[in-house]
């Protein structure tokens, strides 16, 4: 299964690292795309991030269309 996590700031990988890994460690292919401080969480745990934002969101803005990633990856499993 493909399944995409996000994590925006450090409380957001503190929940989605470890859930992230878990599926990993089961077989499913896991998409990251983190923001800020986030990102280093998740590439010391073995992840690349497919799409990675700025640490200063409001210095540096930015912006990710995720819908866009989802039509490129048709088989993601939404959970929302």
């Amino acid at each position: 299964m493909k399944i995409i996590f996000v994590a925006k700031d450090m409380g957001g990988a503190n929940v989605t690292l470890p859930l992230a890994t878990v599926c990993r460690e089961k077989g499913d292919d896991v998409i990251v795309i983190t923001e800020g401080l986030a990102s280093g969480m998740f590439e010391k745990g073995g992840f690349a991030p497919y799409f990675k934002g700025t640490i200063n969101f409001g210095e540096e803005p930015f912006t990710l269309d995720a819908m866009a990633v989802r039509h490129r990856h048709p088989s993601i499993r939404t959970l929302w």
